[in-house]
């Protein structure tokens, strides 16, 4: 029933995104129109190949290469290959990867993993095309859904399993927002995934640094801090705090004291309003705890 339901769904998606905008779309948004970042991605990969400076100039694609040494050494198979047959081979990738997330998800909440679940696996996946988060990863041609593939599968194993935590390095490795994920473990009380985590980063930036010593030192010391590398502070896409700012303030850059001052603000109402959300979910529990004459639970 379950993959009937999730066919019939991705079905539907498929035609209502060729209805409103087909994926090879002459325009600007169709979903293979683009492939700017994975572009960037190939000629770094390219720089890394031919030895030539990896940060000191724009890329040949236009674009400044804005992730660390270890991501270009990585993206060289994709710069040996056409940006077409890249860009049709990375859309693969991404897919398999989404589709391997939603497996994996599947199975670690208790379903059998059997033909069935794979059938709805891609479904899901295909209905999740939809979405901005994969479709705003699939048009530039980011890397988040392989990334996010690997780092689901190691956190997901159990708790006593060798290395876990390793994904997380890896993929700070390769993007350093990844690295959000030490918190997590860290808060969560996993000291040894966190653990294993900060020793493969640190692994990763030091055997790196060896291979590409120039490259490692401009990162590590200019280029990482060089944030208009990455875009305008008012760009659409940016949906953080000092972009929201700077694009109603039309300040870029953003003055430190406004950057704080909506820090503080965002943090103590983000506080409250979690606190609400967890007594608006409370309610309902514990007055059906009390009509079913269940004790009332210690908090």
């Amino acid at each position: 029933m379950a993959v009937g339901v999730a066919g019939v769904l991705a079905v539907a998606a498929l035609l209502v995104q060729q209805a409103l905008e087909p994926f090879n779309a002459g325009s600007h948004l169709g979903l293979f129109t683009n492939a700017g970042d994975l572009d960037v991605y190939r000629h770094g990969g390219l720089q890394v190949l031919h030895r030539r400076p990896l940060y000191s100039a724009e890329l040949p694609s236009g674009g400044w290469f804005t992730y660390p040494p270890f991501a270009a050494t990585l993206f060289v198979s994709l710069g040996i290959v056409s940006f077409a047959a890249a860009q049709w081979l990375w859309m693969l990738v991404s897919f398999v990867a989404l589709t391997a997330t939603v497996w994996r998800c599947a199975t670690v909440l208790g379903y059998r993993a059997d033909r069935r679940l794979a059938l709805l696996s891609v479904a899901l996946a295909l209905v999740a095309l939809d979405t901005e988060p994969v479709r705003g990863t699939l048009w530039p041609g980011q890397v988040n859904l392989v990334l996010m593939a690997v780092v689901v599968w190691d956190l997901t194993r159990p708790s006593a399993a060798r290395l876990r935590g390793w994904s997380v390095g890896v993929a700070a490795g390769v993007k350093l927002t990844a690295i959000v994920f030490v918190p997590y473990l860290l808060i969560t009380r996993q000291w040894r995934p966190s653990a294993t985590a900060i020793a493969t980063a640190l692994t990763i930036v030091l055997l790196t640094w060896i291979v590409l010593p120039t490259d490692s030192a401009t990162y590590w010391t200019n280029a990482l801090f060089e944030t208009e590398r990455i875009g305008p502070l008012t760009h659409p896409g940016n949906f953080s705090i000092g972009g929201d700012l700077a694009t109603w303030l039309a300040a870029d850059p953003m003055p430190l004291a406004c950057w704080l001052a909506g820090v503080g603000l965002a943090g103590v109402g983000g506080y409250y309003a979690a606190c609400a959300v967890t007594f608006l979910m409370a309610v309902p529990i514990v007055l059906a705890c009390r009509q079913r004459g269940f004790a009332r639970p210690r908090v």
